[in-house]
């Protein structure tokens, strides 16, 4: 019986995962065309053709300032790539132009020097001033009116008093707001807290619609773009990436129109069929997006789409960071059951930050075992404490998984976590 390796990455490195050829379903994005231009070639060219609007050099040439918001430690974007070409391109008519770099952040901690230096380097921080958000500092905030929906709007007031806003964001599946980029530079990632708990309300991420690969009567969605067109975004360049971090496309121009190429692009590459199984071993798309059980829960999601009722979902992902955010955690310590913390965030009987988080963990595992694969940032008692089970290595996490489904049950494998969209075949 033949057998096959799949690496899964696994913070800075990958782990292996080996069974039969009968046993392992390997679930992949479809492939990219080949590479005939380097990362910077590739953003260069979207700068150069913009879609829907102007270039970014003709909306700065009259301008003083512009601030372009950015994504923080948590997000794959190749930023020291992206950023040196659209400095440019907007400096093209109007070489004195100061560029502010804002860095949206959302709700997760601030950034730190070594961060900053290490996404951005010195090429990029040289020509600029860098602000991290603070969801939480009155001072940097800004209250406007209402979105449509009752949301209040309170935003980042350097963005708001901008001259030109743009932004850059990653285009990939998400497993609530359909995909990020675009628009999510605005809202979550430069709003107040009040606001951001708003549009991440229990209710909201209850709708069938607030999943990965979605849009359409996206509760999430449609809040964010409604901020970030509220705010004047002017410019936005949208980057996609592959497992590697190599960038593949990118898509630059108008807010909605160039997010929405990007969208088309990325469905087509990450929306594959799948046939569900009794398990399933995802990954976390390694580091940055593993660096913490917080941000697992993503990987955990995709894993369950494809997982049989009663299954087992395998999450491999190191959390060096650990759990990520302490309320996160603190909202299962001393709770009976996932369906209780499931039904009590409904309530409203729990409340509180971090509550979307627990509320898809929380309705997968009414749904599905979960195990998680880790390093010793995560001990037996944390994963315990959460309804989960924690082993060291993939080999251990599959024996158990083989205890209860059989010796020969199939698993779906699932290297590329929440980069791609699986879609269970009924």
């Amino acid at each position: 019986m033949s057998e096959l390796t799949v690496k899964i990455p696994f913070g800075h490195s990958y782990l292996n995962i080996t069974l039969s050829k009968e046993r392992l379903r390997l679930v992949k994005s479809n492939p990219y065309p080949p590479l005939t231009m380097s990362s910077s070639q590739v953003v260069e060219r979207s700068l150069q053709s913009p879609v829907g609007g102007k270039r970014l050099s003709e909306l700065a040439q009259s301008c003083k300032e512009m601030v372009v918001i950015t994504s923080d430690q948590t997000r794959a974007l190749p930023s020291s790539v992206t950023l040196p070409p659209l400095f440019s391109e907007a400096r093209r008519f109007n070489p004195s132009l100061r560029i502010v770099l804002l860095v949206a952040t959302g709700l997760h901690r601030p950034m730190t020097k070594s961060e900053i230096m290490e996404k951005f380097g010195s090429q990029v921080l040289d020509t600029c001033s860098v602000v991290v958000h603070d969801a939480n500092d009155p001072k940097q905030l800004v209250t406007l009116d209402p979105l449509s929906t009752g949301t209040p709007l309170i935003v980042n007031r350097i963005a708001y008093e901008s001259e030109l806003l743009i932004t850059e964001g990653l285009v990939e599946p998400h497993f609530f707001a359909g995909f990020s980029g675009g628009r999510k530079s605005i809202l979550p990632g430069i709003c107040g807290y009040e606001t951001i708990m708003s549009n991440h309300s229990p209710l909201n991420i209850s709708y069938q619609a607030a999943t990965s690969g979605n849009l359409e009567g996206n509760p999430i969605h449609i809040e964010a773009l409604e901020a970030a067109q509220k705010l004047n975004v002017r410019f936005t360049l949208n980057t996609v990436i592959d497992l590697e971090g190599t960038i593949r496309a990118c898509f630059a121009g108008d807010l909605d129109s160039s997010f929405r190429k990007a969208v088309e692009f990325v469905k087509h590459h990450t929306m594959v069929n799948v046939p569900r199984s009794p398990v399933t071993v995802v990954s976390n798309l390694g580091y940055p997006l593993d660096r913490d059980l917080y941000q697992g829960v993503k990987g955990i999601f995709t894993g369950s789409l494809v997982t049989e009722e009663g299954g087992m979902v395998i999450l491999v992902a190191e959390c060096q960071d650990g759990i990520g955010h302490e309320n996160f955690y603190k909202i299962f310590l001393g709770q009976n059951s996932p369906d209780s913390i499931y039904n009590k965030i409904l309530s409203g009987a729990i409340t509180g930050r971090d509550l979307w988080q627990v509320q898809v963990l929380a309705k997968v595992l009414m749904r599905n075992r979960v195990v998680v694969v880790t390093g010793n940032k995560i001990t037996s008692e944390i994963a315990s404490n959460m309804f989960l089970l924690r082993f060291n290595s993939i080999d251990e996490a599959l024996a158990q998984a083989e205890a209860w489904y059989g010796a020969h049950c199939q698993v779906n494998v699932i290297p590329e976590g929440p980069g791609v969209i699986p879609k269970p075949v009924i």
